[in-house]
């Protein structure tokens, strides 16, 4: 079995450590923050879109990848995406198919469905409650998500559908919303 393609601890500052790729941030603001071996991006801070982490360069799309992240919300306002990402320089838009959202209201939405939808809700969040996220490429196009955590003792297929995916993807997380899910 081959190891990660990609793998990031944030226990480095620049460089994706255990991995070949470099940690690019979106980050005018200064709303992004590592310590711990985590990343933290400011709650209701920044421009949408604009405060975020992407690991270049980008990778084969290949049905099997998996993204894992894990995530503890706030209170307060949300909206973080966490997927695979196809441009470095537009990463909320660049999201919006391959993307999980963590949503104001204690909502997880499935961003960019086939459907044209939106972020419908397929699960729900509580405040300081960690979760695990995994997003999963399907064979044929699409992807799956996977949550454990809260109320969801072991790992729940949450959602799961067929949207377009590129060829080539960088793995990111982005403040989408300043203002809010």
């Amino acid at each position: 079995m081959r190891g990660p393609l990609l793998r990031d601890h944030f226990d480095l500052t620049t460089r994706v450590s255990g991995g070949p790729g470099v940690r690019a941030l979106a980050d005018a603001g200064a709303n992004i923050t590592f310590a711990g071996g985590l990343a933290r991006l400011a709650s209701g801070t920044g421009v949408d879109g604009e405060t975020g982490i992407v690991l270049t360069p980008s990778v084969d799309a290949l049905p099997g990848m998996v993204l894992f992240a894990e995530v503890t919300p706030t209170t307060g306002n949300h909206g973080d995406l966490i997927g695979f990402a196809t441009a470095p320089d537009a990463l909320a838009a660049s999201l919006n198919n391959l993307s999980v959202m963590i949503a104001t209201g204690g909502v997880i939405g499935a961003r960019g469905t086939a459907t044209g939808t939106g972020s419908p809700q397929i699960a729900t969040w509580t405040a300081a409650t960690t979760y695990q996220l995994a997003l999963v490429l399907r064979r044929g196009g699409g992807r799956f998500i996977f949550v454990k955590g809260g109320i969801y003792t072991n790992w729940t297929l949450i959602h799961a559908d067929k949207v377009a995916v590129p060829s080539r993807v960088m793995p990111a997380i982005v403040r989408y919303d300043a203002a809010g899910g």
